[in-house]
């Protein structure tokens, strides 16, 4: 599976749990103006990073003594021109250099996330992963000084998400040490009302944006706890609904889901809070605009998404000023919020404690369903293609992802000569057959259309078809209109196209909006048919 694009468009977190879930090994190459990056992946997990402009034995300045130091390497990389077959350089420095398994790859990781976690500022560059052996990769693409892991590291290993907690008193001028405030937390029993302490609990995968928001709650007196993972939170939110709590819960839209991979952990952990509590307090923010997301949430009772920054400065400085102010700004909005709720649990219920209620409108007991499209429904189909068990059932899944971005689309599979109809949505009468329909439509290779420039060039057309005999054959069998736009995607296996998705959304008003979401799940496609060894 390649893929490649622009960070603008997919961040690096979200690719790093695509290749996670596609089990690939390969080297990611990241460019940024004229910085570049290189990771290096085994089975999906991150096994080396490099940056222009870092040395290894720099980075690893701060390791224990013995550990590793450039003479060292210098031997190493002598050694590696001058050793058939081709070995690592970590494992030249274990192996021929009398260094210690445990002193290099302890070293080496706090390395790797300290370098992942400069490259999670990058939101814009290029991106493109090239897939391979990890030895060959080594040997033949990427540059000369990966020093790779015994075992790799998925996102949230390299976030380093810990949990945050920090207290809020009276007297904002001294700070309790953390044991004591995670029990001065455990302590309160239910929202209080007026001046009394009020728990909140905070869940973002950017460590930064977790402690910044916590500090900016205590200043405004209330006790918060933050988490990284949706899991943790989940279960302190349980803990204290069986203590008789009932905190008001933040959450971060994107981040990973709870078995570990997707993006859109946010929204799943909404959907299980509400699940269990309906009236459960939530506000929820994202850096990631989705239209479709946000209707899901209203559905859930969640009628505001609120707009996290995306910090695109390259200047640490200007990035901690605009994810300060931000946490300034929504712990004013949480603490306002408290203080209506519990002025008017006060007022209607002056005898016992004093809940907040939710500030959201309680969960339909009949939604309906949403034609959703994208990262909205993304996060859930790329796992459910980690158990697929044959080529056609992937097919079928292509299908069913398409039918939530496009309104009627016609799937085809490429023989040595010839592409040929497979199955359809959204087509079909009374009279005929509409799979009978599709696989009649035959388009040979050795003639021009369309269909030929996205085989040959093994990339994603979206616009009108052409003007030649085959294109407006095409035309005619799916009724499309001559400048009506067209979305062709290819699925490859094994880098050659086996079928191409072909579909528009003409019967609506609106165009194919989500072309991203379906090239991923597209690669995604191809990358589980190579993993089942298909020759489609």
């Amino acid at each position: 599976m390649s893929l490649s694009g622009h960070l603008e468009d997919l961040q690096l977190r979200d690719l790093l749990q695509i290749l996670y879930l596609s089990r690939n090994d390969g080297l990611l190459q990241l460019r940024c103006g004229c910085d570049q990056a290189e990771l290096l992946f085994k089975e999906g997990l991150v096994v080396s990073a490099w940056r222009q402009g870092t040395e290894p034995a720099r980075g690893l300045a701060g390791a224990p003594p013995g550990a590793v130091d450039e003479a060292l390497l210098v031997r190493a990389r002598r050694l590696q021109k001058n050793t058939v077959p081709f070995r690592t350089l970590d494992r030249l420095l274990i192996e021929e250099c009398d260094l210690t398994q445990e002193s290099l790859y302890s070293a080496l990781r706090s390395v790797v996330v300290a370098l992942v976690q400069d490259l999670f500022c990058w939101d814009g560059g290029d991106f493109s992963f090239l897939p391979g052996p990890l030895a060959e990769t080594l040997q033949h693409a990427a540059c000369g000084e990966h020093l790779c892991l015994d075992t790799g590291l998925n996102v949230t290993e390299l976030s380093c998400e810990e949990p945050a907690v920090l207290s809020a008193s009276n007297d904002l001028r001294a700070t309790a040490p953390v044991t004591d405030m995670q029990e001065t937390a455990n302590k309160s029993q239910y929202f209080p009302c007026q001046d009394e302490q009020t728990a909140v609990l905070l869940v973002d995968d950017d460590p930064q944006i977790a402690v910044l928001l916590v500090q900016a709650l205590a200043q405004q007196g209330l006790v918060a706890r933050s988490f990284g993972s949706g899991g943790e939170l989940l279960s302190a939110v349980r803990s204290a609904w069986g203590d008789g709590q009932h905190p008001l819960l933040i959450i971060d839209l994107v981040m990973p889901r709870l078995h570990g991979g997707g993006i859109l952990g946010g929204l799943e952990l909404v959907e299980q809070v509400r699940s269990l509590r309906a009236e459960q307090a939530c506000l929820v923010y994202s850096d990631y605009p989705c239209h479709e997301v946000e209707q899901r949430l209203r559905q859930l009772g969640v009628n505001e998404l609120l707009n996290k920054p995306s910090q695109q400065s390259p200047i640490a400085a200007e990035r901690s000023d605009v994810a300060t102010e931000f946490c300034n700004t929504l712990a004013l909005k949480v603490a306002a919020l408290l203080e209506q709720s519990a002025t008017t649990s006060a007022v209607s219920s002056p005898a016992e404690p004093c809940t907040v209620p939710s500030p959201v409108e309680p969960v339909m007991k009949q939604a309906v369903a949403i034609q959703g499209t994208g990262i909205g429904v993304l996060k859930g189909m790329l796992q459910e293609l980690q158990t697929v068990e044959s080529g056609d059932q992937i097919m079928l899944l292509v299908l069913r992802f398409a039918t939530e971005i496009l309104n009627r689309a016609v799937l085809f599979s490429v023989d040595r000569d010839r592409i040929v109809g497979l199955g359809q949505f959204g087509y079909g009468d009374a009279e005929l057959s509409a799979n009978e329909m599709v696989r009649r439509i035959i388009v040979p290779l050795t003639e021009p259309s369309t269909f030929k420039e996205v085989l040959d060039q093994a990339a994603v057309h979206c616009g009108p078809l052409g003007e030649g005999h085959w294109d407006t054959y095409l035309r005619e069998e799916l009724g499309l209109c001559s400048s009506g736009e067209v979305f062709i995607g290819p699925l490859l296996n094994d880098d050659k196209v086996v079928a191409l998705l072909c579909g528009n959304n003409q019967d609506s008003l609106c165009g194919i909006e989500d072309q991203l979401a379906l090239e991923i799940f597209l690669q995604q496609a191809g990358a589980a048919l190579e993993n089942l060894h298909i020759a489609y």
